[in-house]
């Protein structure tokens, strides 16, 4: 995350418009993935007819923006995604981390790493 540090990047809000669905229905819902004052991630999403919910989606914003790749648009305003050049989900491709190795780490030419165990929490839908 060392190449997150003292950019722009971080001083940018994420949010992120989805969909999502409701835990008493089950319809498919708009929701807004946004980061609070907190320093957390949350899901905010509203069901017509069940009313409003708030689910936690990361403890530390720092690091879920690491988790997704950032790109300015003609305003230089920052977009969040999951996909970079079409792959889906990679933290950073491109290392840029002035003192090098380990602090530049993802997935560069020399380092490649994969996952290794992916949890899923079922209940946050």
């Amino acid at each position: 995350m060392y190449h997150l540090d003292e950019t722009d990047i971080l001083d940018a809000k994420y949010y992120r418009k989805t969909f999502s669905i409701c835990p008493e229905c089950l319809g498919r819902i708009p929701a807004v993935v946004k980061e609070d004052d907190d320093g957390k991630v949350y899901m905010y999403k509203t069901c017509e007819e069940h009313g409003d919910f708030k689910d936690l989606i990361s403890s530390s914003a720092k690091y879920y923006k690491w988790t997704h790749y950032a790109k300015k648009d003609k305003d230089g305003n920052v977009i969040w995604q999951f996909e970079k050049n079409g792959d889906a989900n990679p933290p950073d491709c491109a290392a840029e981390d002035p003192r090098g190795c380990p602090y530049n780490c993802g997935l560069c030419p020399e380092h490649l790493s994969t996952c290794s165990l992916a949890l899923i929490d079922l209940t946050n839908r």
